[in-house]
């Protein structure tokens, strides 16, 4: 992340996002992602616990569980043949609009880089900054 910034500066009004899930890590292991993140405030974190697939899950559903597995289990409900890869023909800017309205249902501390411990996803945080066309 920092070499290719280091060679690749920011520019006005540009922002770098990292997009993380928790992984099996412990909070510890993201200390330096933390400190990245707290050295520019153009620096941001998307962070999906326990896994990114809960992102994925909220644009067909109000997620419920909490397990990787359960949560992975769903989301092939919806779309079959995930393997770590979205068939993005399944998901219409509606489901977008869905997704980042249910996550923000359970973004408690906009604050936090790292909301650590509950099933939440403020990967919404840098969808929004994309902007959708109005009226898809």
């Amino acid at each position: 992340m920092g070499s290719y910034l280091k060679s690749n500066p920011l520019e006005k009004g540009d922002e770098a996002w990292l997009v993380v899930d928790n992984d099996s890590r412990h909070k510890r292991d993201f200390d330096e992602l933390l400190s990245w993140e707290r050295c520019d405030k153009r620096h941001h974190i998307a962070f999906s616990w326990p896994c990114f697939e809960l992102w994925l899950l909220l644009h067909f559903e109000r997620a419920r569980v909490s397990a990787k597995d359960s949560i992975r289990k769903r989301l092939r409900m919806y779309m079959p043949d995930y393997e770590k890869s979205p068939d993005m023909r399944k998901i219409c800017p509606q489901h977008i609009r869905q997704a980042i309205h249910r996550a923000k249902l359970e973004d408690k501390d906009y604050n936090d880089p790292l909301p650590w411990g509950h099933r939440i996803t403020t990967v919404y945080r840098l969808v929004e900054k994309l902007s959708l066309p109005e009226g898809n």
